[in-house]
């Protein structure tokens, strides 16, 4: 074990750097002790995220808190049982596995244990007394079937996109995509040009990635293929499915398919989609709206392109474009291998692991897919600047990616905040969450509650009066949080006053539209009924008669 050296101090400093969301870190403040199964689960769940994310080895961290502060431990608080722990440790894993080793560091502060736990072995996952972990967000939980079988299915490294089509070839493919095929490689590669413009079509191919040793593949049949070639792969031919559907209409107005070469029927699907005009107020002071076309066409090429790159084609779906009135929906069978948002955004180079890494690494050649994965934080930040809704990943249905991305302001004070402050994009994911009434974490709702962003009780937030203030939406911050409640009093005084004798639903329909709009319906009768009980029981001021079936509100 190195103890207070040169390496042990760097390696902290980088320790201390990683997100947590990288799922391969943890810090524990373990001041006196911790638990010795804890530990071990930690040991298999950073083990098997260390695996299912490329990396060698993942670090538990004690004497630190969550928020990165030294704190100090003083747990086995000698050399000799930490050695002891290494030793322990194998007794209750698969192939008696234990920390690379254990660092010792001693600071001002306090002192530090780091752990360096080895990844989870190609193809075995890590287990701790015969049970699989993994980490879930900053918690831990079993391993799920989903992640057991990609760590075991690295042995058998399948990859459908890759296989070869033995009676295919290059007569089977498309000379048009042939030539936009290259013509998009130089774009990516154009020190190139003169080079790839030599060379004959199974060099290019090979050079592409798109065959292998002269042989034709699936992935070269996807993107270059001729439309009539489609039964090799199988008896469902890929295909892209482009549906307008107006959400107040139970039939579709019109849809088209778009076979293979999809190089090409990508284009022609996203033609379809009708890019309008778009004009709204986002700046303040200013008299001139903003003008743009609904959607950023490189957001929408980006998110049918993955869904192409992604798509399982085992489970023989196409993949689907719908739009509406004021959205596209992305369709694609297949599982999102960043697991969250969050992930994809953190790790900014995307995930190493994906459904075909043939064709991905094709499209990327080709110039039709981004660097895998970093994709996704771009059409992110492109929504952003336009300061529109950003794109919404549903992730709900197993096996099946839906990402839509919303042509339109849906809400004014979620675009004026990012027009006219400077908020970042972890931030602004939070907003727009808000702004969408998706459910956000108690995490999350710090983040924004800190920079004064929102007011209310969590989870019913709203937009802060310091920000209505600054953005002149103090409308907006009524309309959510209301008025006092001797406001809503006096009106239902002077409404009785004015009428003699009124009845429940009378008084309803006066206030109703008056209450905050972040109370729902049920919500709102409620608050009513506690005014009319504080204005009778506590005030003295009006009572409530009846007169046959019927009961009224007067003044006492």
């Amino acid at each position: 074990m190195v103890q207070n050296t040169e390496y042990v101090k760097n390696l902290f400093d980088e320790i201390r750097k990683m997100p947590i969301e990288t799922e391969c870190v943890e810090f524990k403040e373990a001041k006196n002790n911790f638990d010795f199964d804890e530990l071990g689960r930690y040991f298999s769940a950073l083990s098997n995220e260390a695996n299912l994310r490329g990396r060698t080895c993942a670090y538990l961290v004690f004497g630190l808190s969550d928020s990165k502060h030294i704190v100090g431990t003083t747990y086995k608080n000698s050399q000799q049982s930490l050695d002891q722990i290494k030793r322990d440790m194998m007794n209750h894993t698969n192939d008696k596995m234990t920390f690379n080793d254990i660092y010792e560091l001693k600071t001002e502060e306090g002192r530090i244990i780091i752990f360096e736990i080895p990844s989870a072995p190609f193809g075995i996952p890590t287990y701790w007394k015969g049970y699989y972990y993994a980490r879930a967000g900053q918690h831990l939980g079993a391993l799920n079937i989903s992640k057991i079988d990609r760590i075991r299915n690295q042995v058998n490294n399948y990859d459908w996109s890759a296989q070869i089509i033995d009676e295919a070839t290059v007569d089977d493919l498309d000379e048009e995509a042939i030539i936009k095929a290259k013509n998009e490689y130089i774009k990516k590669h154009p020190h190139l040009g003169k080079e790839v413009n030599s060379w004959n079509t199974i060099t290019f191919l090979n050079k592409t990635g798109l065959c292998l040793n002269g042989k034709i593949t699936n992935t070269a049949i996807i993107l270059l293929g001729k439309s009539e070639k489609g039964y090799y792969l199988g008896s469902f031919e890929p295909q892209i499915t482009w549906v307008l559907h107006y959400k107040n209409k139970i039939t579709p107005e019109d849809y088209e398919h778009f076979k293979i070469p999809m190089i090409i029927s990508i284009d022609k699907a996203l033609a379809k989609i009708r890019n309008l005009k778009y004009r709204y107020m986002a700046k303040e002071q200013t008299w001139f709206p903003n003008e743009i076309p609904k959607y950023n066409e490189w957001v929408l090429r980006e998110s049918l392109n993955n869904s192409v790159a992604h798509q399982l084609y085992s489970k023989q779906g196409r993949v689907t474009i719908t739009e509406s009135e004021d959205e596209v929906v992305f369709s694609n069978f297949g599982e999102f291998f960043p697991e969250t948002i969050e992930n994809a955004i953190n790790s900014n180079a995307g995930t190493k692991d994906y459904q075909n890494k043939f064709l991905a690494k094709a499209m990327v050649e080709l110039n039709m897919i981004d660097t895998i994965g970093s994709g996704i934080k771009r059409m992110f930040e492109y929504q952003m600047e336009r300061y529109f809704p950003l794109p919404t990943y549903d992730l709900s249905k197993p096996d099946m990616v839906n990402v839509t991305i919303i042509g339109k302001v849906i809400n004014d004070t979620y675009t004026k905040l990012l027009a006219n402050r400077n908020i970042d994009l972890h931030t602004t994911i939070v907003l727009d969450k808000i702004q969408k009434n998706i459910e956000i974490t108690k995490e999350e709702y710090e983040t924004v509650k800190k920079q004064k962003l929102v007011e209310g009780r969590f989870p019913k937030i709203y937009i802060s009066s310091g920000v209505a203030e600054v953005l002149d939406l103090r409308d907006s911050y009524i309309k959510n949080k209301g008025f006092d409640d001797e406001y809503y009093k006096e009106l239902i005084i002077k409404f009785i006053k004015q009428y003699g004798e009124v009845k429940r639903t009378e008084i309803d329909k006066l206030l109703i539209s008056k209450l905050p709009e972040i109370l729902n319906e049920e919500q709102k009768k409620s608050k009513i009924k506690y005014l009319l009980r504080k204005l009778s029981m506590v005030d003295n001021k009006i009572e409530n008669v009846r007169n046959g079936n019927n009961s009224y509100w007067k003044l006492k």
